[in-house]
Parts: structure tokens; C-alpha cells; sequence
């Protein structure tokens, strides 16, 4: 029984670690790329980045995400006001999805 509780601890980890690399790392700063995580049921995340006042940087589209810069602090709190539900990193996006 130790095994088994052992062995889907591990499996969980391994599962969770992208996401706890993501939300571990909340350096968001002024002129770097963030990307802006909406919820499926709300605005779109292009319609948040706009109604923050700010531009998309990416030509491509999803559902439910948006890339964009910040131009000072308050951006990102301007974002989450507006219906972001994350606003992460895009650095650390990028390292996550190029491996």
C-alpha cells in the first residue's frame, strides 16, 4: 500500500511540476511579455488585453490566451480587473513549451 501512495505521489508531481514552475515565478515586469489566461466562460483574452489598454504581440490566436506587454506594474492588475484569470510569465511560458 506504501508503494502504491508512493508511486501516485510521484506520478502526481511529475504531472503538477509545469504548473508549479508557472505559478512559482511571478516576476512580472515592465516590457516583458506576459500571457493573459481568460476563463472559458467569460470575455475573450484579446478583448481583456484591449480593454486594458494594451496590444496583442502574437499573430496567432487562442481560445483562451493572449500574449502581450506590459508598459508599467499596474498592467497586470489592470488585466485581472478586466476578467484575466492568470497572468503568467512569457518567458517562462516560452522555456516551458520549447522543451
Amino acid at each position: 500500500m506504501r508503494h502504491l501512495i508512493f508511486c501516485s505521489l510521484a506520478f502526481l508531481s511529475m504531472l503538477l511540476a509545469p504548473v508549479l514552475v508557472l505559478f512559482g515565478s511571478n516576476s512580472l515586469r515592465a516590457g516583458e511579455p506576459v500571457l493573459v489566461v481568460t476563463l472559458p466562460w467569460g470575455p475573450s483574452a484579446a478583448s481583456i488585453v484591449s480593454s486594458a489598454g494594451l496590444f496583442e504581440i502574437s499573430p496567432e490566436t487562442a481560445p483562451f490566451g493572449a500574449l502581450t506587454v506590459l508598459t508599467n506594474p499596474a498592467d497586470a492588475k489592470r488585466l485581472r480587473e478586466n476578467g484575466a484569470w492568470f497572468v503568467l510569465d512569457g518567458k517562462t511560458v516560452a522555456q516551458l513549451c520549447a522543451q
